[in-house]
């Protein structure tokens, strides 16, 4: 019986040992872009996306637009125009708001016609912005004064009035728009008038 001896000696390693191959610490970039092609798909779409509608509405603002405007009226049209209303309403409304609405409208008148301040005025202070208009100081200063001075009357007094003098503040408010507008149209020259009709008429409101 024959005993076979290895000739190698045991004390060396074996130069054929297998060994593991280490995991890399980083990852390249083909393989990052391959894990996430979808949100990078996703991300580049909404990018180009909202690149098309900054773009087109920055055309549309660059686009000269057509101004329209809104349709002019004659101060003195709109003022007869109301008074014919207020006075037609069925049933009349009562004292105060009746005036409150009549006094609106012939300051209104003023305000647009002769640029004065008129509308949110006092009684006082709309007589001071009267007396400081040459055309209407000179003309209809007693008339507006009148006229206020009753308006204020009835507004402010606790006692009621009656249908009369309702109708008498009326008419005169309807006097001196008509007589107003009149006066000032004849006061002015041609190329006055023109330019008056056509640039100092107002929005209708």
């Amino acid at each position: 019986m024959t005993l076979f001896i290895s000739s190698k000696k045991p004390y060396l390693l074996d130069p054929k040992i297998e060994t593991d191959t280490p995991l890399p610490v980083f990852k390249s970039v083909s393989e990052i872009l391959g894990e996430h092609i979808w949100w990078i798909t996703f991300l580049a779409l909404l990018l180009i996306g909202l690149s098309v509608i900054w773009i087109w509405k920055k055309r549309l603002s660059d686009r000269p637009t057509e101004k329209v405007e809104a349709p002019r009226i004659d101060p003195y049209e709109e003022a007869m125009r109301e008074l014919d209303a207020l006075q037609s309403l069925n049933p009349q409304p009562l004292a105060k708001p009746y005036v409150f609405k009549l006094s609106k409208i012939l300051r209104l008148y003023v305000e647009r016609k002769f640029s004065l301040p008129a509308l949110e005025q006092t009684g006082e202070e709309f007589i001071r912005e009267v007396l400081v208009h040459p055309f209407l100081q000179k003309n209809f200063e007693q008339p507006l004064r009148a006229f206020v001075d009753k308006g204020d009357r009835i507004k402010y007094s606790p006692v009621s009035c009656d249908g009369h003098e309702l109708k008498e503040l009326l008419e005169s408010a309807k006097s001196f728009i008509h007589s107003a507008q009149s006066k000032w149209e004849k006061e002015q020259s041609p190329e006055e008038v023109k330019e008056t009709l056509s640039e100092k008429t107002y929005k209708i409101r």
